[in-house]
């Protein structure tokens, strides 16, 4: 039972950085969508301020 505790930690582990690492990675996606949303307003704003 420890020997597949040993083992099975280090797995949950391993898991837990991979939640971590997509949540971040999803953070940093969210992040360019809603900056290139934000440069798309700021154009159409830019435009209807020039006209």
């Amino acid at each position: 039972v420890t020997r597949n505790l040993k083992i099975a930690y280090p797995a949950l582990s391993v898991t837990q950085n991979l939640k971590i690492a997509y949540s971040a990675l999803s953070v940093t996606q969210n992040l360019k969508i809603a900056y290139s949303a934000l440069s798309v307003s700021v154009r159409i704003s830019m435009k209807v301020g020039y006209t």
